[in-house]
């Protein structure tokens, strides 16, 4: 049995699962706009979406790094308001 003091933080990270599923539908939608040019662009969206799909998954153990993911947020939310 865990105590209530372990399983705040675990519900904390299950939180985000919300923002990062929608974060990573519109890293989606950008890979899809680029995926037929030419250039590096839909593979940095598709190695970003795979980076959000490993956090999804990690949930249960801990939350993403906020720096990190606060960046990321903030980049696909500029580039999916630019494009959309």
């Amino acid at each position: 049995m865990k105590q209530t003091g372990q399983t705040v933080p675990e519900a904390v990270c299950l939180r985000m699962y919300d923002d990062l599923f929608n974060l990573e539908r519109k890293v989606v939608n950008l890979y899809n706009k680029f995926r037929l040019e030419t250039g590096g662009k839909w593979s940095y969206y598709l190695a970003k979406q795979r980076q959000i799909r490993a956090w999804i998954v990690d949930l249960k153990n801990g939350c993403p790094p906020d720096e990190e993911y606060m960046a990321l947020r903030k980049e696909i939310g500029s580039d999916f308001k630019n494009l959309f």
